[in-house]
């Protein structure tokens, strides 16, 4: 059969196994097997059905995803798909530790998809990956540190390539290794959602294209490092929920790119600075639950109508930010 491309999306299989019969197609390269209801595990579709011949000898991407009964855990067999380039097994229920022989993949291997899985492992499975440009390992159960990503060289394991890490809620402890701003290819990096200790390093003032960045909920302390100021490509911050003290810088003002900033529910405090109102394409700007005082500053207000939405510490009765709720602020009350 000379199929190439197999193709299926939302199409009920009524939990039944992967077909084994698709590993032996020899230039097959692309399967896409989305949201399918298939069981009963991934060992079936690496079953070698002839002892000559290769499993999936042409596969360059294999996509399984929002298949959740096929559960088990990830096979040693994957190993064999030496052509991989991209791989996507999101929300397959899987779980117990990824297999060593998934380090075979890292020649060719550029996006790994692996989110919504409950793995027992660490990152070190995933260190030397120097080829990769996204990886997408939210919420999966991950434990460890960073550290163990990168490797105990000071260039981010040799990461250059990468422009998408995704590691949002796990079960990620430690802090968040200085190294991370060697990642100069960055775009996007969500981290938010684990148990980080320690202070934002300002060396991610050096990942000038970084475009999405999100720190949220995560018990990081100290302060907003100036140096986010250099980043100018960014478009959204979001550093709300954690312990993070003093004053917002004013060097924010520099983003002018940004879209999107909340900083709700830390210790920030002192005054709201007036250069953020240089911000001109800000759309939601999110302060409450803070220690700010003083006066929302009337150039803020005059963002608006791009700035549609703008919350602050300003409820009537008790207010800490004094902000016109009628002509400015649009939430007062939180949550907002």
């Amino acid at each position: 059969m000379d199929l190439e491309r197999l193709e299926l999306e939302d199409v009920s299989f009524n939990g039944s196994s992967l077909p084994t019969t698709l590993n032996s197609l020899p230039n097959l390269w692309y399967v896409w097997l989305k949201n399918c209801d298939f069981a009963g595990g991934l060992d079936n579709l690496f079953v070698r059905n002839d002892a000559t011949l290769n499993v999936f000898p042409s596969i360059t991407l294999l996509i399984i995803d929002d298949n959740p009964r096929i559960g088990g855990t990830m096979p040693s067999s994957i190993g064999l798909l030496t052509m991989l380039e991209e791989l996507s097994l999101k929300n397959l229920g899987m779980t117990g530790y990824i297999p060593p022989e998934m380090d075979i993949l890292k020649r060719n291997l550029r996006e790994l998809y692996l989110h919504e899985n409950k793995f027992n492992s660490t990152l070190s499975v995933f260190q030397n990956f120097s080829n990769l440009e996204k990886l997408n390992l939210n919420d999966c159960s991950f434990m460890g540190d960073l550290d163990e990503l990168f490797g105990s060289t000071d260039t981010a394991g040799g990461f250059s390539k990468l422009r998408y890490l995704f590691i949002e809620s796990n079960s990620m402890s430690g802090t968040i290794p200085c190294e991370i701003g060697n990642l100069t290819s960055l775009e996007e990096l969500w981290l938010g959602g684990n148990f980080w200790m320690g202070t934002i390093p300002t060396e991610f003032g050096m990942l000038s294209s970084l475009k999405y960045f999100y720190l949220e909920n995560c018990a990081l302390s100290g302060t907003i490092p100036t140096k986010i100021g250099q980043m100018t490509s960014l478009y959204n911050i979001w550093l709300n929920g954690n312990d993070l003290t003093g004053t917002i810088p004013t060097e924010l003002g520099l983003l002018s790119n940004l879209e999107n900033l909340r900083l709700t529910f830390n210790f920030l405090n002192g005054t709201i600075p007036v250069r953020l109102s240089k911000l001109e394409r800000l759309q939601n700007f999110m302060l409450e639950e803070n220690d700010l005082t003083g006066f929302m500053p009337d150039k803020i207000c005059q963002l608006w109508p791009k700035l549609s939405f703008l919350s602050a510490d300003c409820k009537a009765n008790d207010p800490e930010v004094i902000c016109n709720a009628a002509t400015c602020c649009t939430c007062c009350e939180s949550p907002c």
